[in-house]
């Protein structure tokens, strides 16, 4: 069972070949300049190989859509009554918060929702109601 590592978790480790482009490790470095504490992996209980880290976080841009109100528009009445159960958003109430763009979906909720849009007569091609740029952290 792997356990859970937090991941503002930051890395002491300057001699890993993975540490010029780690996460961890630049938030070491910036934490050691500006914060009074701070959460540290324990770097006795794993060692990084030449071309790996369990816990190394790379940096990505990836585009996050908002909101599927005008997708819903061109779903035909007929299939509109219950979109919200065959969803896979678990509640109503979260199905209508990611519609209305309260929170964003990642590239595969973006897939999983247009397929199923479409599935039920949607015009997939108006696109979300809008797409911003985002930074998440992810294993390499």
């Amino acid at each position: 069972m792997e356990k859970y590592v937090n991941l503002s978790a930051v890395c002491p480790l300057a001699s890993c070949t993975m540490s010029g482009k780690c996460i961890r490790y630049l938030g070491y470095q910036k934490a050691l300049a500006t914060e009074t504490s701070y959460t540290v992996l324990n770097t006795r209980l794993f060692s990084p190989t030449e071309n790996s880290c369990p816990y190394q976080l790379v940096e990505k841009k990836v585009r996050v859509a908002y909101g599927f109100k005008r997708l819903c528009g061109t779903v035909p009445s007929r299939n509109q009554k219950l979109l919200w159960a065959g969803s896979g958003f678990g509640s109503e109430s979260t199905y209508y918060r990611y519609r209305r763009g309260m929170f964003g979906l990642s590239p595969v909720q973006q897939k999983k929702v247009l397929r199923y849009l479409e599935e039920n007569g949607a015009d997939i091609s108006v696109g979300f109601d809008r797409y911003q740029i985002e930074t998440v952290y992810e294993k390499p």
